[in-house]
This record gives structure tokens, C-alpha cells and sequence, in this order.
């Protein structure tokens, strides 16, 4: 069941935990993937955009 949501908002997973929960009764896989990246050279990024890279991926 794909749902597209926003990783760095953490209520939006119990959102997700919730329907899964309803549509389904338990969970018992849960696979959470998310990636970001900027496009440009590490040496060119903004402090402040590496972190966001850094949160979200790892």
C-alpha cells in the first residue's frame, strides 16, 4: 500500500500507521524509503541544505 507523504513530518507516520491499521488490522511489515538529493557538487551545498540531505536519507 504506497503512501506518498512528507518523511520529516512525524505525525504524518502515525497518519500512515493508523490507516494501515484500519485497512489491514495489524501490521506486521512496515518499509519506510526516503531519499533527497540536491543537485549540485557537496563542495557547492549550503550547510544547511546538506542537512536536510543528511536527515532525510539517512
Amino acid at each position: 500500500m504506497p503512501h506518498p507523504c512528507d518523511y520529516v513530518e512525524f505525525c504524518i507516520h502515525l497518519g500512515v500507521q493508523q490507516l494501515a491499521a484500519s485497512k489491514f488490522g495489524t501490521m506486521d511489515i512496515l518499509i519506510n524509503n526516503a531519499g533527497l538529493t540536491r543537485d549540485m557538487r557537496i563542495t557547492k551545498m549550503a550547510v544547511e541544505d546538506w542537512e536536510v540531505v543528511v536527515d532525510i536519507t539517512l
